[in-house]
């Protein structure tokens, strides 16, 4: 994809040969093809070359309002430069940048590598996926732009927050030597399934 500047360079070289054949004036003439040639031969220079990502995170599982720490290792794996490549890690817009950036421009040697690390914030629960890296490449002269995906996905599950919850205590109904609470231990009115027994006489007959 063409830059403005690539576009500007077209229409000044295709206005320079048209101006000069107008004025049959030869030196504007080659000037125009001279910035036409120019974008012709940065147009067949490729792109980025063989990129690499890894990411790494620091927990696959994450309690609700914890903190995930991502780093992004880009290596270059081509026998070139990369000139200016920009990176983009996508993260879920659930998610809140802590800290650090998700995105970087490089220029990496053949075979050098860059880390890109930051702190992503969970505020609610669920699945989340970290991906794709989107890669974005300008050549020498900024003429041209080309982008592409690298499909590289982790998932994160953020369960709820867990809290300890603290014993519970029944009051006695009858005042007893002890204070404070203490645990209640009264069976029911006997009309539980499990605490079910025989007729004995004097027991109330709505209970029978």
């Amino acid at each position: 994809m063409w830059t403005r500047k690539a576009a500007f360079t077209l229409v000044a070289g295709l206005s320079l040969i048209l101006i000069g054949m107008m004025i049959s004036n030869f030196q504007m003439m080659i000037l125009g093809f001279t910035f036409i040639a120019f974008i012709t031969v940065n147009s067949w220079m490729s792109g980025h070359g063989d990129i690499e990502v890894q990411r790494t995170l620091s927990a696959d599982n994450l309690y609700k309002g914890d903190d995930l720490y991502v780093e992004l290792l880009v290596i270059n794996r081509s026998l070139r430069r990369t000139q200016t490549l920009e990176v983009f890690d996508n993260v879920p817009h659930e998610m809140k940048l802590r800290s650090g950036l998700n995105q970087m421009r490089l220029d990496l040697k053949p075979g050098e590598s860059a880390r890109i690390r930051y702190v992503l914030r969970c505020p609610l629960r669920g699945h989340y996926t970290i991906g794709p890296v989107s890669l974005r490449h300008r050549n020498t002269f900024n003429l041209g732009v080309e982008e592409m995906r690298v499909d590289h996905h982790s998932d994160v599950i953020v369960f709820p927050q867990v809290k300890d919850v603290e014993e519970a205590f029944l009051r006695s109904r009858t005042p007893k030597m002890y204070t404070g609470a203490t645990t209640l231990r009264t069976p029911g009115q006997g009309s539980e399934f499990y605490s079910l027994r025989e007729y004995v006489p004097g027991d109330p007959f709505k209970s029978i």
